[in-house]
């Protein structure tokens, strides 16, 4: 998780290169044997719900 102010994304940057970029973070992460369910671009500071 990361919002933009951390790493410079924008709303339209993760929209459509998201899936790219976790992609290839798991593919040289040491987690190979992980899989991704969901992502969310979500525009300002994200609260999990279980933290609201």
């Amino acid at each position: 998780m990361t919002n933009s102010e951390q790493s410079g994304i924008t709303m339209s940057a993760c929209a459509s290169t998201a899936q790219i970029g976790i992609a290839d973070w798991l593919s040289k992460s040491p987690y190979h044997e992980w899989h991704l369910e969901s992502y969310k671009c979500v525009l300002g500071k994200y609260t999990p719900k279980r933290d609201a």
